[in-house]
């Protein structure tokens, strides 16, 4: 196990199509998803945690990651460009032992 009592997390973006053949729809959706009914379920298939301080004490990830001591943070955007994502990727693969990458 890794000594490690802090995560960084990314986070995730949800888009509307401008010209959508039913625009309303999509609001619909996007509301219905970043909603507790849709977003935790989500979150759950997806097996990630919930950056929703709200929410986080219904998603199992969260819960998971509590018990285990651990906590995280959102990674700001700015620094989500592909050099740091194969820097950080590298790291952790070499962290947990993982040979050849993907």
């Amino acid at each position: 196990m890794l000594p490690i009592k802090h995560l960084i997390a990314g986070n995730n973006s949800l888009a509307l199509m401008k010209n959508a053949p039913h625009p309303n729809a999509s609001i619909l959706f996007a509301d219905f998803l970043t909603s507790k009914d849709g977003l935790i379920p989500y979150a759950e298939s997806r097996g990630t945690a919930v950056n929703a301080p709200a929410l986080e004490k219904f998603a199992r990830a969260n819960r998971d990651l509590k018990e285990m001591g651990l906590t995280f943070e959102v990674l700001p955007y700015r620094f989500m460009k592909d050099q740091n994502i194969e820097k950080a990727t590298d790291f952790w693969l070499k962290e947990l032992g993982v040979k050849g990458g993907q």
